[in-house]
C-alpha cells in the first residue's frame, strides 16, 4: 500500500500537477484546463483544491474544484481528477476527493454560505460520496450527457440547492453544441 498524505495544493505544485494530469488523461486537454482554470481568479477557489503526496514528495494524485454557475447561483464543479496511473486502483483517488468535499463544505459551513458541488462521472464511485443525480434537484445542462453521470452534492444542507441550467467557465471550452 502506498503512503502519501493529503493537503492543499500550492503554486508550486503547479509543474507536477500538469505532469501528473499529462500522464492520467490521453491528452492535454485536463493539465492545460488545471492551468487556465488557475489562472481565472473569477472561478478559482484558494485552499479548497488537494494534492495526494507521496513519501517522497512526487504528486500522486489531484482534485480540482472550481467555481462555475446554476443560472446565477455560484456553484463549484469538481473537475479534473487524476491519479498517477501507477498509483491507480488503490483508493487514493476515493480518499483525495473526500478531502476536497471536506475542505469545501467546511469553508461554506465557516462563511453560512449555500454550497453545493457538480461532476460528471462514473455513477457508482460518486454516489457512494453521497452525489444525486442532478436532474432530481432541477439542474441541468444544455449538453449531451448521460443522466445518471451528472451528479450534484449539497455540502451545506441549511440551503436549497439551486435549480436551472450550468453555467461553466469557459476555459472549459464547452458550448450549447458540444457533448461531454
Amino acid at each position: 500500500m502506498t503512503t502519501y498524505t493529503i493537503r492543499p495544493e500550492t503554486s508550486d505544485d503547479a509543474p507536477a500537477i500538469g505532469q501528473l494530469h499529462r500522464a492520467a488523461f490521453e491528452t492535454g486537454y485536463e493539465a492545460q484546463l488545471v492551468e487556465d482554470l488557475r489562472a481565472n481568479r473569477s472561478v478559482w477557489e484558494p485552499g479548497v483544491s488537494r494534492v495526494a503526496v507521496g513519501q517522497s514528495g512526487q504528486i500522486l494524485a489531484h482534485a480540482l474544484l472550481t467555481r462555475c454557475w446554476v443560472g446565477s447561483v455560484p456553484v463549484l464543479a469538481l473537475a479534473p481528477v487524476a491519479v498517477a496511473p501507477t498509483h491507480q486502483k488503490q483508493g487514493i483517488g476515493s480518499e483525495l476527493t473526500r478531502s476536497v468535499l471536506s475542505a469545501a463544505r467546511e469553508k461554506a459551513l465557516q462563511l453560512n454560505e449555500p454550497a453545493c458541488v457538480l461532476v460528471l462521472g462514473h455513477p457508482v464511485f460518486y454516489n457512494a460520496l453521497g452525489f444525486e443525480q442532478s436532474r432530481f434537484h432541477g439542474i441541468k445542462t444544455s449538453m449531451e450527457v448521460p443522466a445518471e453521470a451528472f451528479m450534484v452534492l449539497n455540502l451545506n444542507p441549511a440551503f436549497d440547492l439551486p435549480s436551472g441550467e450550468v453555467i461553466y467557465p469557459a476555459e472549459f471550452g464547452l458550448s450549447e453544441d458540444d457533448d461531454l
